[in-house]
């Protein structure tokens, strides 16, 4: 079916992996698996990216490929957005002390995740980071946790393996206790999501009436908000360059921090 496309045929830049998905448990660590196993792939195939970018089916481009491709041009090709923080606000006892198995990575079929009694205490090897699941992450990084030339990757995945949510733990805490990469991070994801309130485990849908909230955002945001780098208005400003100009400058660089 892709390659009946003429776009596709003509430009050769996709590439459709396996008859099946992975098998993926919510909350579980199938779905850290999942991703590194795209990004090895994706490292073997192709060696002319410079970020992977993450996305399912709820994820709606706002704006084009040319204007992300111009604001990417003009940063660092080390740099990795992804939100996060040390800040666990109590919730070491509920997210990172309780051991669970995802039956995703042992078994073929997608089951719920199975909680064991006992559990772990917080680590002190390395220090728990967490965030948004969602991340741009750039090459050198991927190649760091895939092929793994440092024990921290492996470390920390094996950990992960039985932690409730792991794709907002894995990367995060990675990245902010490497020597070599905790200083590439730009503390935000790039996505623009909608919560709801109370907090729920995921963003709300975006409807018509929200999108029309957002555009009225956009387009009356004056010059003091530019700060916004959590969601995809950070792209979509008139003035974007001044976002660039602060990634050159180093303000928006955040690593290993308590965000």
């Amino acid at each position: 079916m892709v390659n009946s496309v003429p776009a596709i045929r003509a430009f050769g830049n996709v590439d459709v992996v396996g008859k099946k998905p992975d098998p993926v448990t919510y909350m579980g660590s199938s779905n850290i698996v999942a991703v590194l196993r795209a990004a090895a792939i994706l490292l073997k195939v192709d060696s002319g990216w410079d970020w992977f970018i993450t996305l399912s089916a709820m994820d709606y481009p706002l704006i084009t490929q040319d204007d992300l491709s111009h604001v990417f041009s003009s940063v660092r090709r080390d740099l990795n957005f992804i939100d996060h923080t040390s800040d666990l606000r109590g919730k070491g006892g509920e997210r990172i002390e309780p051991i669970v198995v995802d039956p995703g990575i042992y078994l073929a079929r997608r089951t719920q995740i199975f909680h064991a009694t006992q559990k772990r205490p917080t680590p002190d090897a390395f220090r728990v980071f967490t965030g948004s699941p969602w991340a741009i992450l750039s090459r050198s990084f991927l190649e760091f946790c895939v092929f793994g030339w440092d024990n921290l990757p492996r470390t920390l995945l094996m950990y992960v393996t039985n932690a409730i949510l792991s794709e907002e733990i894995y990367f995060h805490s990675v990245i902010c206790n490497s020597h070599e990469f905790k200083n590439t991070t730009v503390n935000g994801d790039l996505r623009y999501m909608v919560w709801d309130n109370p907090l729920k485990w995921s963003p709300t849908s975006l409807t018509h009436q929200i999108m029309k909230g957002w555009f009225r955002v956009v387009l009356h945001l004056p010059d003091s908000l530019q700060k916004m780098t959590r969601c995809w208005t950070w792209l979509m400003q008139k003035s974007s360059s001044v976002a660039v100009k602060e990634l050159h400058q180093g303000r928006g660089v955040q690593g290993g921090t308590t965000g």
